[in-house]
């Protein structure tokens, strides 16, 4: 069916010079479980939590200076609660976080 689509697109484009409109979408939904952030300006290192019932089912921290993330853990678990966000919208989340926190702490860096 995308193939299809895909044709039918280029197919209008090539008889008619009509382009499709580039047309994107954006989720908005209320944040169940928010992540905990712990800060640590010396190394440049933000670690986010996911917790439920004071119990931590998502470690992720981010080391802004070197730019490498590290991911502990899954929401297989509390999948219930923190619907319709996955663990990979989580760690997206934490890592642009993370890049803000330091960049707040840290002006002159």
């Amino acid at each position: 069916m995308r193939r299809l689509k895909e044709i039918y697109r280029y197919m209008l484009f090539r008889l008619f010079g009509r382009k499709s409109r580039k047309v994107g979408w954006a989720l908005f939904a209320p944040l169940k479980i928010f992540p905990e952030y712990i800060v640590d300006t010396e190394n440049g290192q933000v670690t986010g939590l996911v917790m439920y019932d004071e119990k931590v089912y998502l470690t992720v921290v981010v080391d802004v200076l070197n730019e490498k993330t590290s991911v502990k853990g899954s929401l297989r678990r509390i999948h219930k609660f923190t619907k319709p966000f996955k663990k990979h919208n989580y760690i997206e989340m934490i890592e642009e976080e993370a890049k803000f926190l330091l960049e707040d702490k840290c002006p002159n860096e």
